[in-house]
């Protein structure tokens, strides 16, 4: 299985992460004030001059006002997680994301994961935002551009395969609701994964290792998140033809892939 030995193991193993979690809260809360202040003045005075100047030239270079803008969010964002003490380390080597491609993850408690996620990409990428985010009026018009509304599965489908059919790249979750790593050992999946697969010219799983303790962190006391991104089918069983992420044995070697004990199917 995946990091649990055994039932007493994983109950110790949270009790500790809990425990490490409350306490470095605690600690981390004048740091994390004074990284939030210098996060307001770098995005009063570096990124809203730039966001105005790109805008400006976007109107002047239509075809390419997606890409520009899309650039200057993930550069934005790069500094954003950086300044909130979080590092980032790949254990995997970079994968040049076919046309078409999805990509699955846990749906997380954080509603900035997907944000961490998306600056990760030198490739532009779709990702799903929680609603209030997607309909934030600061910056609606630049994450309009790359996200689309998070909610339930049977719900987005159909916008997820038209995106996927127009070649986007697209960030999907695997479980229905949200999970928290540090006191959940099971991985839900949707069913209706199985068909988005098969119609994506490639899927791939990522994962950011700790990444659920990224309150806790601040530039004095930096978190390194380790990076794992590949492609279905090298996680997967690889005798298995129909590369069934639904199977009995490709369901464990999902769970192992994110680090939880167990997964599920949800229906």
């Amino acid at each position: 299985m995946a990091y649990h030995k055994s039932n007493l193991d994983g109950l110790e193993k949270e009790y500790r992460w809990l425990d490490y979690y409350v306490n470095a809260l605690k600690k981390e809360k004048l740091p994390q004030f004074f990284d939030h202040i210098s996060q307001r003045i770098e995005s009063l005075f570096l990124f809203l001059p730039a966001y105005v100047f790109i805008t400006l030239l976007s109107l002047l270079i239509r075809k390419k006002s997606r890409l520009l803008q899309a650039s200057l969010l993930r550069r934005y964002l790069q500094r954003f997680f950086y300044r909130k003490g979080i590092k980032k380390i790949f254990l995997t080597p970079p994968i040049d994301l076919q046309p078409g491609s999805l990509i699955l993850m846990p749906r997380l408690t954080l509603p900035l994961t997907p944000l961490f996620y998306y600056q990760l990409f030198t490739t532009p990428i779709i990702i799903p935002v929680s609603e209030p985010l997607y309909h934030y009026r600061g910056v609606k018009s630049l994450i309009k551009r790359i996200a689309y509304p998070d909610g339930p599965l049977k719900q987005q489908k159909d916008h997820i395969i038209a995106l996927l059919k127009k070649g986007y790249r697209v960030i999907v979750y695997l479980n229905p609701d949200y999970i928290d790593p540090m006191i959940h050992n099971r991985l839900y999946i949707d069913p209706l994964i199985k068909e988005l697969i098969s119609i994506a010219q490639e899927t791939y799983v990522l994962n950011g290792s700790d990444l659920e303790m990224s309150p806790t962190a601040s530039s004095e006391s930096p978190l390194t998140v380790f990076i794992s991104c590949k492609k279905l089918t090298t996680v997967i069983d690889p005798d298995d033809p129909d590369n069934d992420i639904l199977s009995e044995k490709n369901k464990e070697q999902i769970a192992d892939f994110f680090h939880y004990r167990y997964s599920e199917i949800i229906n």
